[in-house]
């Protein structure tokens, strides 16, 4: 970093402006060759605050020191930049002529500061802020919006399966769907024709031990849905009243399910 001797900027939200302009969030600040300081970074928003926050100390301190700030496009957060790290744009500054705290911008020696430039970088950053906030907002609007349309949907929905001409249909449909999903019983061979030897001898076999019961059926279902279905108590309480409240969707619910071969 050679030293600086054009000065473009004498004022920090002038700085400020620029640096958002160029989208590279690494960032340093020189003093001639003298690194004031470095701040290698992937987050353009913090960066923003962080050169903002810098800018208003040397404001504040009245240095009339001329300053660069130099960008990084290949500098990532972790890095170090020194004075021969190659650049991608440089920005040079000086707020005040005399380092005496007063504020004079070169030209100005009499002439009082018209803005405190740290009260014009909260005015950026509040801006900033409220357009994050926009951009935020209507996002959540379209996610409202699209359940608000798939709510109506449904809605749609259930009322066509509730109609007159729904309810006349529905035995059709749900022997319709029994028979399409229902499972055909396998070829039985000869061979597998011949009893069991435990009933050869007039000794009936039994299997009394391995079947389970409705309750122990349920019991098993329970546990196994529990794990992957937050909200199953909720959803059995909704799927007990369906019988009284929603029979025709019921109905075909129910069809689906014995037709399911799991």
């Amino acid at each position: 970093m050679t030293p600086a001797r054009a000065v473009q900027f004498v004022d920090p939200e002038s700085v400020l402006a620029a640096f958002t302009s160029q989208g590279m969030p690494s960032f340093a600040i020189f003093c001639g060759k003298q690194l004031f300081v470095q701040w290698p970074s992937n987050d353009m928003e913090e960066s923003i605050e962080k050169l903002a926050g810098y800018l208003r100390m040397l404001h504040q301190q009245g240095s009339a020191g001329i300053y660069t700030v130099a960008v990084y496009a290949n500098i990532k957060e972790g890095d170090l930049i020194d004075d021969k790290t190659p650049y991608n744009g440089a920005m040079n500054f000086r707020f005040a002529e005399y380092g005496d705290g007063s504020f004079r911008t070169p030209g100005q020696r009499n002439l009082p500061y018209p803005e405190r430039a740290d009260d014009k970088i909260d005015k950026l950053l509040e801006a900033m802020n409220k357009r994050l906030d926009a951009i935020e907002q209507e996002r959540i609007d379209r996610e409202q919006e699209e359940a608000d349309r798939m709510a109506g949907t449904m809605d749609a929905v259930g009322r066509i399966l509730e109609s007159p001409l729904v309810a006349a249909l529905t035995p059709a449909i749900v022997g319709l769907i029994s028979s399409l999903t229902a499972k055909k019983p396998a070829p039985v061979h000869p061979m597998q024709q011949v009893p069991p030897a435990s009933q050869l001898g007039g000794i009936p076999a039994t299997n009394v031990g391995n079947a389970l019961s409705d309750e122990q059926k349920i019991a098993t279902a329970i546990e196994k849905l529990k794990g992957d279905v937050p909200d199953l108590p909720d959803l059995l309480l909704k799927l007990s009243r369906m019988p009284e409240k929603k029979a025709i969707m019921f109905k075909v619910l129910i069809a689906q399910l014995r037709g399911m071969n799991v």
